[in-house]
């Protein structure tokens, strides 16, 4: 390369108009990672040379490359004002406008780009997923379908067509396009959690059961794995197992969840009347987060069904404390209220 470099300099200066002699080194620059020399070398090209659409294309590329969206928008625009028929310039027109948030206008230059050439790929991809972030996922649908005819080896295609049926809300047809992405590919773990997700939605458990742990066997260090994992457990009154998923959850979490995933146990167990084992996580749950006012009041219902009035009534306005002025909590606040005025009328008829 270093040879490659220094024969086409040589060359440059005996003839430095000679713009495919430039355009050679350009190439070679970029292809040893000199990308700031190449982008010099193009740019003399294209003030010196308005018909040469291929250092046009090269430098709107490293621009794109380079993050300089701007930029490249230029050159790709004076690459399909060249030739508009070039169905690379339109795609990466869209790429680039979808990477400064302008999705709404890349749209009609990825569609020229897919009527340019209908089998390219990853315009039909940018297309699909643009539309599936604007919630039409019938439009999503046909063209993440038309993906997965054109490669059908490819497991993602497979899986965006199921996200399209699950977004919709039909989990049978979105069980089948995930499992058709699993035969394909079998290491992706959200394949895996999407299919479980799915089953749980149809209440088909045990098939739940058997995709989130699939999940897990390849990523065990995530949490939502195992709460859901416990959620299919519990629709199963598989309460021991349900218990085991959270404290598995709880082990690989970051702090900041914990609380949560800790009354979702704690919820777990209050269900199945085992207040005690509820009261110990609502209670852990106060450990970590002591304002979490969602904790406070179910430590305070656990004591009441656990007929301890005195710690109740204690409970109860502590959670009152906290959410005075939280008009969101105001079911629960009539409720507290209640329970309070109840409790200390049963206490004065027992004295």
């Amino acid at each position: 390369i270093q040879n490659a470099i220094s024969y086409m300099k040589r060359a440059v200066k005996i003839d430095s108009v000679n713009t495919s002699y430039r355009f050679q080194l350009a190439r070679i620059y970029t292809t040893s990672g000199l990308v700031k020399d190449a982008m010099l070398e193009l740019e003399f090209i294209v003030t010196h040379d308005s018909e040469f659409v291929p250092a046009r294309f090269q430098l709107a590329l490293l621009n794109y490359e380079s993050k300089n969206m701007e930029q490249a928008l230029f050159y790709f625009h004076e690459v399909i004002r060249k030739n508009p028929k070039d169905f690379l310039g339109y795609y990466y027109i869209g790429s680039a406008l979808m990477n400064i948030q302008k999705s709404d206008s890349a749209i009609q230059f990825l569609s020229t780009s897919i009527t340019l050439n209908p089998n390219y790929l990853p315009a039909i991809n940018s297309l699909a997923s643009i539309y599936f972030g604007k919630k039409e996922y019938q439009e999503a649908l046909r063209l993440f379908s038309n993906a997965r005819k054109l490669r059908p080896e490819v497991a993602d295609y497979h899986y965006k067509t199921g996200l399209c049926f699950q977004s919709t809300q039909s989990y049978d047809s979105a069980i089948v396009y995930y499992s058709s992405a699993i035969e394909r590919d079998t290491s992706n773990d959200t394949y895996f959690a999407q299919l479980g997700y799915c089953q749980l939605m149809n209440r088909n458990y045990e098939e739940a059961l058997t995709a989130y742990s699939k999940a897990i066997d390849v990523d065990n260090e995530n949490p939502l794995y195992y709460t859901n994992l416990a959620l299919a457990y519990s629709k199963l009154d598989s309460v021991k197992q349900a218990a085991s998923a959270y404290r598995k959850a709880i082990d690989v979490s970051h702090p900041e969840v914990i609380t949560q995933m800790y009354i979702r146990l704690g919820t777990l167990y209050f269900y199945q009347k085992q207040y005690r084992n509820a009261l110990s996580a609502y209670r852990r749950a106060l450990d970590i987060h002591p304002s979490n006012n969602e904790a406070q009041y179910y430590v305070a219902l656990t004591l009441d069904y656990l007929n301890d009035s005195k710690s109740a009534i204690k409970q109860y306005q502590k959670y009152l404390k906290i959410v005075a002025y939280d008009s969101s909590q105001m079911e629960r606040i009539e409720q507290a209220n209640e329970r309070i005025k109840l409790l200390k009328g049963n206490k004065k008829q027992t004295q």
